[in-house]
């Protein structure tokens, strides 16, 4: 048996492809900020989309009166809680962080919080919020505390939102997508080749329905505990209880999150009330806990479609360290994307194993 020499040809077409392949990858790379955002506006168009084409066929409501509604409603809250909670919360924070700081002072990061001057800003800041305080002493109150913010934590502020140029990029164009009929589909349809398109539209179709009912379930669940949470420890007497509620209601949004809440809420109670405000606290959040899996969480499954906690895990993980606070948006739809991709090639396999 004689062997034969292996002859491998590369054509001028296959040079122009791989070329054009890595020249895509690397604009790609360069433009990841600007992309990252686009991907993060159709998301959200996408669960607007949903929301309004349930209430067109429910209620025979036009999509612009809709979306102008839901994104008014987007703004007002977002207003609301910069108004009044966020004073609030950076009141009770920067109290927090003055206490921990005394009990453990060799703590690196808390470092710039130790200064007095920034507490004292921050206090008269807040204070002059709302109140009939002249602006100039308003102005002069914060101006320590804003140098400390500019250096510590508006440098983190600045990576996680990208800016507030990509904020309001971001909520422009996922007005627009959402303010036209199909402005997803008509988006998809121009940077997807003609061949692929069929199957691109019906894939996304499939991943925004998952994406909007599993985003629905996570938001009023995280607004049912953090509710529940606020009046809980604020009849129990905890202090800084806006703030631990926050915390449950933010971290609710990731499977088992709730476990990791009750720590700073059960170590703030021990430490102001002692052992039996701190134990008492614990019971609190496991019966909440056991509402939450008995009777909340069921009832929200049978209205919305359910993503595996292991798949939110591990993709909110990937993402977060591919892409930062971007990457934890993307992190859940693009997970249900690939599952998708991956289901349909499953099937496309079974055939060929009879």
């Amino acid at each position: 048996m004689t062997d034969r020499p292996i002859n491998i040809s590369i054509t001028t077409g296959t040079v122009v492809k791989t070329l054009l392949i890595i020249g895509l990858f690397a604009v790609a790379f360069l433009l990841k900020d600007v992309l990252l955002v686009v991907l993060t506006a159709i998301v959200i168009a996408s669960f607007v989309e949903v929301i309004s084409n349930k209430l067109k066929k429910k209620y025979k409501i036009p999509r612009q009166i809709v979306v102008s509604v839901v994104f008014s409603l987007m703004l007002i809250i977002i207003g609301t809680l910069a108004y009044f909670i966020v004073p609030l919360f950076l009141d009770q924070v920067s109290t927090l962080l003055s206490q921990i700081s005394k009990a453990l002072p060799n703590i690196e990061f808390l470092k710039p919080f130790q200064s007095r001057s920034f507490i004292l800003g921050a206090q008269r800041f807040v204070d002059g919020i709302g109140s009939d305080t002249p602006i100039t002493d308003v102005i002069s109150g914060s101006r320590t505390f804003i140098t400390y913010i500019s250096t510590t934590l508006f440098d983190s502020v600045s990576s996680i939102f990208g800016g507030l140029v990509n904020l309001v990029i971001l909520l422009v164009i996922s007005f627009y997508l959402s303010m036209q009929e199909r402005g997803v589909e008509s988006f998809l349809r121009l940077v997807t080749p003609l061949q692929y398109e069929p199957y691109v539209l019906d894939l996304w179709e499939r991943t925004e329905t998952k994406i909007a009912g599993w985003v629905q379930g996570q938001l009023v669940l995280g607004l049912i505990i953090g509710v529940l949470t606020f009046i809980g420890l604020s009849i129990i007497g905890v202090p800084y209880s806006l703030l631990l509620a926050l915390i449950a209601a933010v971290m609710e949004l990731v499977p088992f999150g709730l476990i990791f809440a009750v720590i700073p809420a059960v170590a703030v109670a021990a430490i102001n009330g002692g052992f039996s405000s701190g134990l008492i606290v614990l019971l609190f959040y496991i019966i909440i806990q056991q509402l939450e899996n008995y009777l909340i969480a069921p009832m929200l499954t049978k209205k919305t479609t359910g993503v595996s906690p292991l798949v939110v895990i591990i993709s909110l993980l990937i993402g977060a360290q591919l892409a930062g606070f971007w990457g934890l948006i993307l992190a859940v739809p693009g997970a249900v994307l690939v599952l998708e991709i991956l289901e349909d090639y499953e099937k496309k396999k079974l055939p060929n194993r009879s």
